[in-house]
């Protein structure tokens, strides 16, 4: 039997080599061409079939359209919210800040209703009728449970 390896070995000159490269090669590219020239013969046999014709897009129109009513969603009116409310469980000063070492700048008469913006520590902002804002400490007002729990913690 022949010797097939490509790699030159002991004893091989290289124009052997490369004798034996070049048949594997001429082999190799010969036969895919003889296979895609068979197919050139099939589709040669077909018969001619007609190129389509290219269409244009259509452009779009000059006329912008008209425009048209948006329907606007329909939401159950929502009631404004309630402030938090209390009132002066005894008579109160209304200081500028939270503690005792702010200055008064108001005061309650017991059963005053009093609008409350925000806590902190014990005690609550407040908005009197006459829109004077200061801080009330909260043993001296009287506030529902519910409300307290809600009013915001605030800083002064």
């Amino acid at each position: 039997m022949k010797d097939c390896r490509l790699t030159p070995h002991k004893g091989m000159h290289m124009v052997q080599f490369f004798q034996r490269w070049f048949v594997l090669v001429r082999v190799g590219l010969v036969l895919p061409l003889l296979l895609l020239a068979g197919c050139t013969f099939i589709t040669s046999a077909l018969p001619p079939q007609s190129t389509p014709v290219p269409t244009l897009a259509r452009l779009p129109s000059v006329t912008p359209p008209l425009p048209t009513a948006t329907p606007q969603p329909t939401q159950p009116a929502t009631a404004t919210p309630e402030p938090f409310v209390a009132a002066a469980a005894t008579q109160a000063n209304v200081r500028s800040g939270p503690g005792t070492g702010f200055d008064i700048v108001g005061t309650l008469a017991p059963g005053d209703s009093v609008s409350l913006r925000g806590q902190q520590n014990g005690w609550y902002q407040v908005r009197l009728a006459s829109g004077t804002v200061g801080w009330v400490a909260a043993q001296l007002l009287a506030v529902e449970p519910d409300v307290a729990n809600a009013v915001p913690t605030v800083q002064p």
